[in-house]
């Protein structure tokens, strides 16, 4: 029985500690992880159109843009922006301005749930990043696979007439 209660103990405290760096830390993980590698664009120019290379320049510029800085340049902006529009929400507020979205809500609600989504932005534009990169894999493929030179076959196909010779 005490071997029970310490799995039991143990599993709930495993659960307790996972949800709670799950909601309030990996947010700012990928937050974190966001501005680092922006860092690290900055640092190596990755994000100059002179330097890229390759068959398809212009689509691997873009591609660099739209998700190797894009989606990073989203989710680094995301806690700034969430901050100025939940301070909007509360001068609005406070200065009288009729409640625009339920009627439900003051202006003190709103600038809470906008910190809110602010901070947790970083997992929304996470999870949107990774499934068009899922979605995005076939047109990888094949573009792997057209990129790649055609295979020839060296083989010598000799006939009968040509074999008793």
């Amino acid at each position: 029985m005490d071997k029970l209660r310490e799995i039991i103990k143990d599993a709930l405290l495993f659960c307790g500690v996972n949800i709670v760096k799950f909601l309030f830390l990996l947010p700012f993980n990928l937050w974190l992880k966001a501005a680092t590698r922006l860092s690290e664009q900055r640092k190596n120019i990755t994000l100059e159109y002179r330097e890229v290379g390759g068959f398809w320049p212009f689509l691997t510029y873009v591609k660099r843009f739209a998700f190797d800085f894009g989606f990073d340049a989203a989710i680094f902006a995301s806690y700034f922006a969430g901050i100025i529009l939940a301070v909007i929400a509360w001068i609005t507020s406070m200065l009288g301005a009729e409640d625009t979205i339920t009627g439900l809500l003051d202006g003190s609600e709103i600038a809470l749930l906008t910190l809110i989504h602010g901070y947790f932005a970083p997992i929304y534009i996470s999870l949107l990043r990774d499934i068009i990169q899922l979605l995005l894999i076939p047109f990888r493929k094949f573009l792997s696979w057209g990129s790649k030179p055609a295979q020839y076959m060296d083989m010598e196909i000799k006939s009968k007439s040509t074999e008793n010779r």
